[in-house]
């Protein structure tokens, strides 16, 4: 199941759960990654202030501990 799936129907935990496993497997240098760890945050912080925001990338999680990271076309 893609993260922005997730986000998009609301499962904020466990979006950032993938987030943050692909931001540990890749090192932090995906600012992609990053900023969709920080959304996912914060929208389970303030699920109030969840208007939606274009994503230009998604993470897929492949199996065995890899991830896809495509960009949304």
């Amino acid at each position: 199941m893609g993260n922005r799936f997730l986000m998009e129907i609301g499962e904020y935990p466990e979006a950032e759960q993938v987030f943050r496993r692909a931001f540990a497997l890749d090192n932090g240098e995906s600012d992609a990654i990053r900023d969709n760890l920080r959304l996912a945050l914060a929208k389970m912080e303030n699920p109030v202030n969840n208007t939606p925001q274009e994503q230009e990338f998604e993470l897929e999680q492949q199996g065995n501990g890899e991830f896809l990271l495509r960009k949304i076309q």
